[in-house]
C-alpha cells in the first residue's frame, strides 16, 4: 500500500518508491500491477504518467459505491 498525504506529494517520493518496485520487479517478473479506486483519479493520473495502463475495473471490492481501478505496467 503506498499512500502520500498532500502536503508530500509533487516531491518525487512516489516516483522513487515506484522506480525502485519497478528495478526489483524486472528481475524475475513480466509485469509490474497497481490498484486504485476510481474516485482517486490523481492516483490513477500518477499510475498513468509512468506507463501504467488500466486493464480492468472491480466493482465494489472496497466500498459498494465505487470500482477499483487495475493498473498493469508491461516491464
Amino acid at each position: 500500500l503506498l499512500g502520500l498525504f498532500p502536503n508530500q506529494r509533487g516531491k518525487g517520493i512516489g516516483k522513487q518508491v515506484l522506480s525502485w518496485a519497478e528495478t526489483e520487479a524486472r528481475r524475475e517478473a513480466k509485469n509490474l500491477w497497481v490498484l486504485s479506486s476510481s474516485f482517486n483519479q490523481p492516483a490513477i493520473n500518477f499510475y498513468q504518467s509512468l506507463g501504467f495502463c488500466p486493464i480492468a475495473s472491480i466493482p465494489g471490492l472496497v466500498t459498494p459505491e465505487f470500482d477499483e481501478i487495475l493498473l498493469r505496467k508491461c516491464l
